[in-house]
């Protein structure tokens, strides 16, 4: 298949970086009409790029059961639309930002915590890990240190959900000069 041609309005919309309107969708030969849009008796379309503030980020895409012929207002009604759910998709992006941010440095302060009030190893390893977890999402973490080039795991989470043999991996050593 050619990639480089799209094979949907959307896809067409979003290569195109501009409105797309199809009066007769029966006609249309830019792009596919999937199966369940013909069943629906879909007759005509209307779609346009939804614009972040550095590049698209979707495709808004309205349809009518009667044939119907675009005007320029029906064009720059549904780009306004648009732009306002660029902006709210990016205003989305900038709060799930902002929120990892903020649980980064609650992570890095509860770190700076439990470094400074503890001398306990086993419990800074515990919790650099229990941290770890609200700044990187993972399923299993280990923490290795080298010594004589040589890493070893000395902490672990999470690696008993895959069946790991956890006496095994705490005997694992890898050579850090030969590791690439």
């Amino acid at each position: 298949r050619d990639t480089s041609t799209p094979t949907s309005q959307p896809g067409y919309t979003f290569l195109m970086n501009e409105a797309v309107v199809s009066t007769d969708l029966s006609q249309e030969d830019r792009f596919t009409i999937p199966d369940d849009i013909k069943e629906r008796g879909i007759k005509s379309s209307i779609s346009v790029v939804v614009q972040g503030p550095r590049q698209p980020v979707g495709v808004l895409i309205a349809y009518t059961v009667e044939q119907h012929d675009f005007l320029l207002d029906d064009i720059n009604f549904m780009q306004a639309i648009a732009n306002v759910l660029g902006a709210f998709v990016e205003g989305q992006r900038i709060q799930a930002s902002e929120r990892e941010q903020r649980d980064f440095a609650e992570a890095m302060r509860d770190l700076a915590a439990v470094i400074n009030s503890t001398l306990e190893f086993d419990e800074v390893l515990d919790r650099v890990l229990a941290n770890l977890s609200h700044v990187v999402p993972y399923a299993s973490a280990s923490i290795m240190l080298i010594e004589d080039n040589v890493a070893r795991i000395i902490r672990h989470t999470g690696h008993e959900a895959f069946n790991t043999d956890i006496d095994a991996l705490y005997k694992l050593r890898f050579n850090v000069q030969e590791v690439k």
